[in-house]
């Protein structure tokens, strides 16, 4: 599987990949709401991941690289949030209703 291979000076290198999507968002600057975070995360179908939620600062260094593994490799998250199934019916109903208007189903 793909996956983000992220560190940050001198901690050990974090191995980030979902089934569906990896965010890396990193934010610097005066007008931001939280103007140094960086949020790690990544979601599937059933869960929300977060691997980093803190901050970096002027001068840190950032090493980003794509590496492929395989998932027993990947960074245990920090947080795991379960989708709910509340959560699901609404992007079922919401999916059905696009399919439905593109006359796919």
């Amino acid at each position: 599987m793909l996956a983000f291979e992220i560190k940050i000076n001198d901690s050990a290198p974090m191995v980030v990949a979902a089934d569906n999507h990896v965010i890396a968002d990193f934010i610097y600057g005066v007008s931001a709401i939280n103007p140094n975070s960086v949020l790690i995360a990544g979601f599937d179908d059933f869960n929300r991941y977060i691997w980093l939620d803190g901050e970096i600062h002027h001068n840190d260094e950032v090493h980003i690289r794509l590496v492929d593994v395989g998932k027993d490799k990947v960074s245990v998250p920090l947080k795991t949030t379960k989708e709910s199934l509340e959560r699901l019916k609404e992007k079922y109903d919401k999916l059905q209703q696009e399919l439905k208007n593109k006359g796919l189903i």
